[in-house]
């Protein structure tokens, strides 16, 4: 049985930048990698990227095996932080979902300021 331990993850809290810097399996450490990717939406919103309460942070996060991610909004980059066969998978994610809010935000913005007369 593999026992997996979390550094930092203990006192994890909502909010708060804290990524976990290793992982201890079968009393090995086992430090983690981080990659940056740049926001490609406005920053007004990245809060749809994100999603209530970091629902899709958090999705992208389980389904690519990644550990962590975090929005530097300060800088204009998501930090995603894992082991180096889950970084690749959780930034394509990432940029697909950031896609996705882009062209629906351009889509709206176009409609607004280019009403369709009929």
């Amino acid at each position: 049985m593999m026992n997996m331990i979390y550094a930092n993850i203990g006192t994890f809290t909502s909010g708060v930048y804290n990524p976990p810097v290793s992982v201890v399996v079968n009393n090995v450490h086992i430090p983690t990698y981080s990659t940056r990717v740049n926001i490609t939406v406005a920053p007004e919103h990245m809060k749809y990227v994100i999603g209530v309460k970091g629902y899709y942070f958090n999705a992208i996060t389980h389904c690519s095996g990644a550990l962590y991610i975090w929005y530097h909004k300060d800088i204009g980059v998501v930090e995603i932080v894992g082991f180096p066969g889950t970084l690749a998978d959780a930034e394509t994610r990432l940029k697909s979902r950031m896609s996705c809010i882009g062209k629906k935000q351009y889509t709206k913005q176009r409609d607004i300021e280019w009403p369709v007369l009929s």
